[in-house]
């Protein structure tokens, strides 16, 4: 890294730090994760180094970053927003990778989890680099202390503090004093400012740490080395311990066949519930296929020698595995039928649905001996997974299912529950509003009055607007149903 280079990453990185402070403090996450991540970007580009070439394999990188981030301005449900920020976090990280020069694509397992490793530990420590190298030449481009102009900057810098804390007391000691000073400027605003001033300077010092560290890392970081995983496992081993999995999955399998995919008669033969038996065991069915998954994938990375009878013992693991994920998806969408949606139901269909992805990517890893290049296909995956679900919106899609079985009762089993929960449809949030006040109509009393009511007494205790900021698509249509409300528009709620 030269000089100059340096120079010009710390000013970035103070530039984008003030702008942090800006974007975030007193606010909450919505569009304003949208223009960090675009300034993150655009200044990674500017900088990167010309003499390596960007892989266009990687490009899902950079775009992957936009897409979450614009996720956070788009939906309100909180997991939603704590995994598009992760997303968009770590995407973030891996762009670096890709910008200076790697390729991200192609890089085996090992050799990937090193070169994150070394870009985290980059972005957490490397700004001590580029402010040694970057501070004097900084200092070149400003005045010489000899100017007549320094003294007076520096003079009306100090005096901002107390310029801040004295007018405070003194527009709070006279009336006439603060009618005078609200006229030129907001006081208000500048009593709110002073008391956020610590909290300010820490998130800009932050922020320009990191984002100095992040970006010095594309031009002096270390190039990933190619590694070579298959040193652990004999495969002998290997193979004997998947097929002792093999059978025990089998002997589950059978049972599976036999009683859950078999209907009602079988189980009735067997004194045993149908609903009792298809709700019961979800959670552990999944645990078992994620385990499988990450077993499969660990153990192709480590063994030294893959066999016909290893292969195959691997691929019928898969595919017994992909019985007991059709068992759990049956035994949710009983639960869910007898009960009802949750967003919890909800992200465990989500989370079924990338395991059997997975094991997709996992079968085909196995069969084309390429477990070593399988991470970025399972990570695209999840991501792939991750957007239809901000697409469908988890707190409108509840909602629209739980009052729509309530309204046509005539497909749910006999022992399901019939009753509308308002307080747990008010809780979704406001990605729920929308689909509540148009269905609301549809609903027969005492619901429709109750739902009415809830929304109209929600809406009173909403909290006052941010900033442009904070702003997510979610929470203005919710509000918007809220200023029509009150201003006795009814045509939306009969």
């Amino acid at each position: 890294m030269t000089d100059r280079s340096a120079a010009a990453t710390l000013a970035t990185a103070v530039g984008i730090g003030l702008v942090v402070q800006y974007l975030f403090v007193r606010e909450s996450l919505g569009v304003n994760v949208v223009v960090a991540t675009t300034l993150a970007l655009a200044a990674a580009a500017a900088l990167r180094p010309r003499s390596r070439s960007f892989d266009a394999r990687d490009a899902w990188l950079p775009i992957g970053t936009f897409v979450f981030a614009g996720l956070c301005a788009i939906r309100a449900d909180v997991p939603l927003v704590i995994f598009d920020v992760t997303a968009a976090l770590g995407l973030l990280l891996g762009s670096a990778l890709a910008l200076r020069g790697a390729s991200v694509w192609d890089l085996p397992v090992v050799s990937l989890a090193f070169a994150t490793a070394d870009a985290s530990l980059a972005s957490l420590s490397g700004a001590a680099e580029v402010i040694r190298r970057g501070a004097p030449a900084v200092r070149a481009f400003a005045p010489s202390r000899s100017s007549r102009l320094v003294p007076h900057v520096g003079g009306a810098l100090l005096a901002v503090p107390f310029l801040l804390l004295f007018g405070t007391l003194f527009s709070s000691a006279d009336a006439v004093f603060r009618h005078a000073l609200e006229n030129l400027v907001d006081v208000t605003e500048l009593r709110r400012l002073f008391a956020e001033l610590p909290a300010r300077v820490l998130l800009a010092l932050l922020a320009a740490w990191l984002v100095a560290g992040w970006l010095g890392h594309l031009e002096h970081g270390r190039q990933p080395e190619m590694r070579d995983e298959r040193t652990l496992f004999g495969p002998e081993a290997a193979t004997t311990m998947l097929i002792a999995i093999d059978t025990l999955f089998a002997s589950f399998v059978a049972i599976q066949l036999a009683y859950l995919f078999g209907g009602r008669e079988t189980l009735d033969v067997a004194g045993i519930s149908y609903s009792t038996y298809g709700r019961a065991g979800f959670f552990e069915l999944v645990v078992a296929a994620s385990v499988v998954a990450a077993l499969l994938f660990t153990l192709d990375l480590v063994v030294r020698r893959r066999g016909r009878p290893y292969v195959a013992a691997a691929l019928l693991l898969v595919a017994l595995t992909a019985v007991v994920v059709a068992s759990a998806t049956l035994r949710m969408q009983l639960y869910q039928a007898a009960y009802g949606w949750s967003e919890l139901r909800f992200y465990a269909f989500a989370g079924i649905a990338y395991i059997a992805l997975a094991l997709l990517l996992i079968a085909w890893a196995l069969a084309r001996d390429s477990m070593r290049h399988a991470l970025q296909r399972l990570v695209v995956a999840g991501l792939l997974v991750a957007v239809v679900v901000n697409l469908i919106g988890p707190s409108g899609f509840v909602a629209r299912r739980n009052i729509e079985r309530v309204i046509d009762p005539a497909s749910l089993p006999d022992d399901a529950s019939r009753e509308l929960d308002v307080a747990y449809l008010i809780s979704l949030g406001d990605g729920a509003w929308p689909t509540m006040v148009e269905l609301a109509a549809a609903l027969r009393e005492p619901d429709h009055s109750t739902i009415v009511e809830a929304l109209r007494r929600e809406g009173l205790r909403r909290p006052p607007l941010l900033g442009w900021q904070s702003w997510i698509l979610d929470r203005e249509v919710a509000r918007s149903l809220v200023v029509r409300a009150s201003a006795g528009d009814n045509r939306f709620i009969r």
